[in-house]
């Protein structure tokens, strides 16, 4: 009776001790590939949809290129306009922080003089992060079961609720981190 109740007690501590140890192995993990995020992630492609509705991902130089049918081809300003907004896209950076926020960085375009842009960070139009515009405020990121979700804003409820936070799962894959229609590639 003494050996059962010992064999048994030895049994439910190695099963605790076995429990514990592969917990402390998933959190060690989940700790790891939370890190794996932590960086700068600059721009890959973007997401646009082929002549067949089909879904494809642009390199810079084929964004770049490609104009919506809306631009008038024939409209010098417009067209210019549309590919420097689009090289500030081209030359954005997703930042990941280790204190679990992360942040939009966009490049500020060429033709905008430093007064200006002195005057929008005084009157707090804009913010500079490693002299980059930020977009929007920082946002919060989590790692839930080895992938990433970064909160991209609120869903209101018509129903007394209030507001809840939007979260939205960023798909990585071949060492591409996909972002609402964004693919970045982690900088060197």
């Amino acid at each position: 009776m003494f050996n059962m109740k010992k064999n048994i007690t030895l049994i439910m501590l190695s099963i605790a001790l076995f429990t514990g140890f592969n917990s402390l192995l998933f959190a060690e993990k989940n700790k790891e590939n939370s890190m794996s995020y932590v960086g700068k992630w600059v721009f890959h492609s973007i997401m646009s949809m082929d002549e067949s509705g089909r879904t494809t991902f642009l390199n810079a130089e084929e964004y770049l290129n490609t104009l919506p049918d809306f631009i008038d081809k024939n409209n010098t300003a417009a067209v210019e306009e549309e590919r420097r907004e689009r090289k500030t896209r081209i030359n954005s950076v997703l930042e990941i922080c280790e204190d679990g926020m992360i942040y939009m960085l966009m490049s500020i375009p060429d033709n905008v003089p430093q007064e200006k842009i002195d005057k929008a960070v005084e009157a707090e139009v804009i913010t500079l992060r490693h002299g980059m515009m930020m977009l929007g405020k920082p946002q919060p990121w989590e790692d839930r079961n080895g992938e990433l979700w970064v909160q991209i804003g609120t869903v209101d409820f018509f129903d007394g609720q209030g507001q809840k936070p939007n979260w939205e799962k960023c798909v990585i894959e071949n060492g591409l981190l996909t972002f609402v229609t964004t693919r970045y590639k982690k900088a060197e």
